[in-house]
């Protein structure tokens, strides 16, 4: 194995390790990164749970290479549905479970949807960044991707289900992201829970919160996705004044980086310093040696003058 490929693995591995380590849940990043040709992506994301303890298996995997062949597909596929002509490469994936907490760690790089042209300016398709996954990804006979319908639905219909089969002071109440929720929104959205989905970033750049730096000179977009759900059941033996809580929280932070102050047009980004800010800086360059040349040739000449009419 490539030295810079076990890197990668180990670098992956000890992200799995942290995001297991926190105290809470937090939410993970899905960082695109724009080059002149390529389009670099990460994403690093921990489903936490407590809703289907015993329904999730444990597991630990690494996805590279000719044994990846079946994941690159299914997300070369959900991409070429925004963007025809991108193509995968590079992918790498580092997953493991211990019964109520799942951490993803994914990488690949983007070919064909950045290119630049001949005045230095490079043209950028985002379309795919709102790809979903709807492939019940597997390995060894474990599901990884469709967590709602194969390990979340069933806790979580049950909970619905309970809601009009007991009196109201025993029945749970839901929230969706914070916000109270009805039990039919709950039904609606259980099974169709997918760690790679990533659909509501389909949403203009325009409304994306953005930031410049100015030591990376660097533009970012940031917007979050993901699911939080709560179900607080009163306790049979204390109705309303003791719950018991059960959560899912998948929250991903998205955050697209184009290098300067990029240009927006729909699902295309322009950057790049391009020909004639070139040649501007060139010229600007150049005036100012002039300018600083002829001052100085100026104090020169001065000083000289002044010493001759003292002698």
């Amino acid at each position: 194995m490539a030295a810079a490929t076990l890197t990668a693995i180990i670098i992956l591995g000890l992200a799995i390790l942290s995001g297991s380590a926190q105290a809470g849940p937090g939410p993970g990043e899905y960082r695109i990164s724009l080059g002149e040709n390529h389009i670099a992506v990460s994403l690093t994301a921990t489903l936490d749970q407590n809703i289907s303890i015993s329904a999730i298996p444990q597991f630990s995997f690494i996805l590279q290479g000719e044994n990846s062949s079946s994941v690159s597909t299914a997300i070369t596929n959900s991409i070429r549905q925004k963007t025809p002509n991108a193509t995968l490469t590079d992918l790498l994936l580092v997953a493991r479970s211990n019964g109520s907490q799942v951490v993803v760690t994914l990488s690949f790089k983007v070919l064909g949807a950045a290119s630049s042209d001949q005045w230095g300016y490079t043209r950028a398709d985002i379309a795919w960044r709102s790809f979903k996954v709807e492939d019940d990804l597997q390995v060894n006979g474990t599901a990884f991707n469709l967590v709602g319908k194969h390990y979340l639905s069933d806790p979580l219909l049950s909970a619905v289900n309970s809601f009009f089969s007991l009196p109201s002071r025993f029945r749970p109440v839901f929230r969706l992201d914070g916000e109270s929720a009805t039990p039919l929104e709950v039904q609606t959205l259980a099974p169709n829970l997918n760690l790679l989905d990533f659909s509501a970033l389909s949403t203009s750049l325009d409304s994306w919160s953005s930031q410049f730096s100015l030591s990376a000179h660097s533009t970012t977009y940031t917007r979050q996705v993901g699911f939080d759900i709560l179900v607080r059941t009163p306790d049979p033996e204390a109705p309303g004044e003791a719950f018991f809580d059960q959560k899912v929280y998948y929250k991903v932070d998205s955050v697209l980086e184009a290098p300067g102050t990029p240009d927006l047009t729909g699902d295309t980004v322009f950057y790049g310093e391009g020909v004639l800010e070139q040649i501007m800086g060139t010229v600007i360059g150049a005036v100012l040696l002039v300018a600083v040349g002829t001052y100085l040739a100026d104090r020169r000449l001065r000083t000289s003058q002044r010493f001759k009419r003292r002698k």
